[in-house]
């Protein structure tokens, strides 16, 4: 991976396709002043990876929200509820990675 300063702005993650003088294809990814080229497949799995955080945060909320609000739950125990969660889902994701990656 090659990384170089840039100019964009922090707040935005901006990703292009692009292709080597010898047609192989790569992505550049840059943020803020980092640049990066980076594997198509690379790319994939890091978009993969923030769809499936982005889908645990709206369930944690909605586990969390129908713990406090609908069942009266204190905020604490329900934080506690919501970690625990997230712990065996790391652990679930966790053993299906060590199961993909056996050869």
């Amino acid at each position: 991976m090659a990384e170089i300063m840039t100019n964009q702005p922090n707040n935005t993650i901006y990703v292009s396709s692009a292709v080597t003088i010898k047609g192989k294809p790569f992505c550049v990814v840059e943020w803020g002043k980092m640049k990066a080229q980076l594997d198509p497949d690379d790319v994939r799995q890091m978009a993969l990876s923030w769809l499936e955080a982005a889908e645990a945060a709206e369930h944690d909320a909605a586990v969390f929200n129908e713990l406090h609000d609908g069942m009266g739950l204190e905020e604490q125990y329900c934080a506690v509820f919501i970690s625990n969660l997230r712990g065996r889902r790391l652990r679930r994701d966790a053993q299906v990675t060590a199961t993909i990656d056996k050869n």
